[in-house]
C-alpha cells in the first residue's frame, strides 16, 4: 500500500523536486486508574509530508487521503501556493545516497498485536495487590507500530518499521506516590520488577518532612534526569541554535564546560529509533561531549552549510526554523550501580521524577520544574526519610559541570519524537527555588 501511495504523488507531482515522508503508525492503549481498567483505545494514521521544489521555490503539505482525485487536489493547492512565493533563501539539495535502508530490527510482531486481553492480563496481578492492600494504582500499558518510508522522485527510498511497548504505574498510598515505568520495542518488560519499584517508593514516601529551599546535592535517577537531560536534544547541541548563538556550544567547542565524567554521544545504533534522517541521509553516531569536552554538535543539510561542520544526519525535514536535533541522545554509564553511589553518599535528595519542566533561559539550558512521585532525604549511605516536594531552577550546564558521579545502570526511555538513554547522575549545589503545596 505505501508503495501504491508514493507512486501516485509522484504521478501527480511530475516536473517537481519531490520529496515524501509516508508515516503509517497503528496504536492501542489501556488506561487504569483506581485499581480497575478504564479505557481501551486503538488509533491508526498514514499521512504523507511532502516536499515540492521548482524554480528556487519551495512549499511543504500534508496529505492524508490518498486516491488519485484526493491527491490531485491537495497538489494543485500547493502548486498555486508556489506559483505566488519569492524565491527562498535556503533550497535543501535532492538527497542521494548509495545507502538503502530497509531496517525491521526493532520491530516484533506480537507486540505490535498485542489485544486489549493481553495488556490487562500484564497488569492483573498488580491492580489485585494494590485493591488487596488499600493502595490505589493509575497508569498505561500501550504498544505500536510504526513504518517510515524517505522517498524521492531521483530514487531514494529509506524504510523503518518499529515497534513500541510502553508501561507507567504510579502507586498511592494515602497520599504518598511512587512511580516506575518500562519501555521496550518488545514485550521483554518486567511488570513485576517495575510494580515493585512504585509500590516501594509509594511507601518510602509517607509522611514526608519539609526542607528549606537551598542547594542541595541531589542522585537524580532516570525517569527525573530524561526530563531535563531531554533540552539538550534541540537547544543544546543543535547546529542552529549554535550557529545563531543560541546554544551554549556557541562559540565553545573543543573547551570543557562539563565534569571529566561527562561523555555524550548521538548514537542511533544503540537504542530503537530510525537510523536515518527525515532527508534519507544515513545517520552517524557522533561525539557530542568526551570526558566533560564539548566536541561537536549534531547537523542538517542548511546547518551544514552555514557551520561548515558535517553533516551527520540530523535532519526532521527541511527546511524547518528548528534545525537539526539529537533523536539517540546517550549518557554513556560510570562505573557504580545506582545503588552504589547512594551507598557512598553522606547527605542527599534522591530524586524519583521531574514534572512542568520548561526552559527559562535556553542558551545556559536554565530549566524550572518540580520533584514528583518520591523524593527522599539520603544520610550516611542509607535513604532515611520522604521530603516534600520541591521546585528547581538550575542551569543544565552547571549542573553537569558539577556531576560527581554517574552510575553504571542505565534506562532507555522514550521522550517526545527521541529515545534517550540516561543513568542515575549524582550533582552538587543543584538548587531548589522553592517548596510546593503538595
Amino acid at each position: 500500500m505505501n508503495n501504491t501511495i508514493i507512486e501516485k504523488i509522484f504521478k501527480h507531482t511530475k516536473g517537481f523536486d519531490t520529496h515524501i515522508i509516508l508515516n503509517s503508525t497503528k496504536g492501542s492503549l489501556t488506561r487504569f486508574g483506581d485499581n480497575e481498567i478504564s479505557q481501551n483505545v486503538s488509533t491508526s494514521e498514514t499521512r504523507a509530508d511532502v516536499r515540492i521544489i521548482r524554480d528556487g521555490k519551495i512549499v511543504k503539505f500534508i496529505i492524508s487521503r490518498f486516491s488519485d482525485d484526493d491527491i490531485k487536489i491537495v497538489v494543485k493547492k500547493a502548486v498555486e501556493t508556489l506559483n505566488v512565493l519569492k524565491k527562498a533563501p535556503f533550497i535543501p539539495e535532492p538527497t542521494r545516497t548509495e545507502v538503502k535502508i530497509d531496517s525491521k530490527r526493532y520491530y516484533d510482531e506480537k507486540t505490535a498485536n498485542m489485544s486489549p486481553s493481553e495488556r490487562a492480563y500484564c497488569i492483573k496481578d498488580i491492580l489485585k495487590f494494590c485493591k488487596k492492600t488499600q493502595r490505589l494504582s493509575y497508569g498505561i500499558v500501550s504498544n505500536s507500530e510504526d513504518e517510515v518510508v524517505v522517498a524521492n522522485n531521483i530514487g531514494l527510498y529509506q524504510r523503518y518499521k518499529a515497534t513500541k511497548i510502553n508501561y507507567e504505574i504510579i502507586v498511592n498510598k494515602n497520599n504518598a506516590y511512587g512511580k516506575a515505568v518500562g519501555y521496550s520495542y518488545k514485550n521483554d518488560i518486567n511488570f513485576n520488577s517495575i510494580n515493585e519499584i512504585a509500590v516501594k517508593k509509594s511507601d518510602m514516601a509517607c509522611s514526608p518532612v519539609e526542607i528549606k529551599p537551598g542547594r542541595y546535592t541531589v542522585i537524580i535517577e532516570p525517569l527525573a534526569f530524561v526530563e531535563v537531560f531531554s533540552f539538550f536534544s534541540y537547544l543544546g547541541f543543535n547546529a542552529l541554535a549554535y550557529y545563531e548563538n543560541r546554544s551554549f556550544a556557541s562559540g565553545n567547542l573543543g573547551k570543557k564546560l562539563f565534569s571529566e565524567k561527562v561523555n555524550v554521544i548521538d548514537d542511533p545504533f544503540d537504542m530503537p529509533v530510525m537510523p536515518f534522517d527525515l532527508e534519507g541521509m544515513p545517520r552517524e553516531r557522533v561525539v557530542l561531549v568526551e570526558n566533560g569536552v564539548l566536541k561537536n554538535v549534531v547537523t542538517d543539510k542548511k546547518t551544514s552549510k552555514l557551520t561548515g561542520l558535517p553533516y551527520t544526519g540530523n535532519s526532521i525535514f527541511e527546511p524547518n526554523s528548528h534545525g537539526a536535533i539529537s533523536l539517540s541522545l546517550s549518557m554513556l554509564p560510570g562505573k557504580k550501580t545506582s545503588d552504589e553511589i547512594i551507598a557512598d553518599t553522606d547527605r542527599a535528595l534522591l530524586v524519583t521524577d521531574f514534572h512542568y519542566t520548561n526552559p527559562l533561559k535556553p542558551k545556559s539550558l536554565e530549566i524550572t520544574g518540580m520533584t514528583r512521585n518520591g523524593t527522599y532525604l539520603v544520610e550516611n549511605g542509607k535513604i532515611k526519610k520522604a521530603v516534600k516536594n520541591m521546585r528547581f531552577t538550575q542551569s543544565m550546564v552547571e549542573a553537569l559541570n558539577n556531576v560527581e558521579d554517574i552510575s553504571s545502570d542505565r534506562k532507555t526511555l522514550s521522550e517526545w519524537i527521541a529515545s534517550i538513554s540516561v543513568p542515575t547522575v549524582k550533582i552538587k549545589n543543584f538548587n531548589f527555588s522553592s517548596g510546593t503545596e503538595f
